[in-house]
């Protein structure tokens, strides 16, 4: 529990830096708070996010299959980041 309330503490900054592409994943009811969540979505360039509905940050063990799903499409496909304007150009 010490780990989830005081680590990481990954300044924005330096999650910018990362180059990889990276699957933020949460439960809409982790101990995460989905702001936070957010904040780190937002500032890794090369992110997708996905929330699960109805879930903890347990999601790995409730739902594995979900979970593993998830992961194997992540890690299956190219990463792209699409953006809702780019359909409308």
């Amino acid at each position: 529990m010490d780990l989830l309330g005081k680590q990481p503490d990954i300044k924005e900054a330096e999650l910018k830096k990362i180059k990889a592409p990276v699957l933020v994943m949460a439960g809409d009811r982790d101990v995460i708070r989905n702001e936070h969540t957010l904040v780190i979505f937002d500032n890794i360039p090369k992110a997708q996010l996905e929330i699960f509905p109805g879930a903890t940050h347990m999601i790995p063990a409730q739902k594995p299959d979900r979970f593993n799903r998830s992961v194997l499409d992540f890690l299956r496909q190219p990463f792209r980041r699409p953006d809702t304007k780019d359909m409308f150009r």
